[in-house]
């Protein structure tokens, strides 16, 4: 970003930003060539790995910044809409709510031929009884 003679003007301009910030302007500089951008393409993947018993699954990926944004934006817009945890009246801590997020967008696809949403509620006898006239349900 630096030559000689732009050394202490880099130094001044860059001396607050953030790490993010730096790479941004680090980009505008010398642009991404096109063997660069083929490599990113190159690199994608995304590996899924359940446990053992298949009740988490844990995923790892990398895709390209323009698909990154698609990505990211659709995430946050569900991030961004999710009201407070009824139960605490606070909410839940951000990476939790991107997790949200991110099955919001995979139920929600809309994409034709896509399965239905299935909810699954967990709730004792004695809460279901109230709620239906103190009817037992078996």
């Amino acid at each position: 970003m630096a030559t000689p003679t732009t050394e202490k003007f880099v130094i001044a301009e860059c001396a607050g930003l953030s790490n993010a910030a730096l790479a941004r302007a680090a980009r505008r500089t010398r642009p991404p060539s096109i063997d660069d951008e083929r490599s990113i393409w190159e690199r994608r993947h995304l590996g899924l790995q359940w446990n053992l018993d298949e009740s988490e699954l844990c995923f790892d990926g990398c895709v390209s910044g323009a698909e990154g944004k698609i990505f990211e934006s659709s995430v946050r817009e569900r991030v961004d809409r999710m009201p407070e945890n009824p139960e605490t009246g606070m909410f839940d801590p951000y990476p939790a709510r991107v997790a949200d997020g991110l099955i919001e967008m995979a139920a929600t696809s809309g994409a034709p031929g896509s399965s239905n949403v299935q909810v699954t509620v967990f709730a004792d006898v004695e809460n279901i009884g109230r709620c239906f006239g103190d009817r037992r349900c078996e």
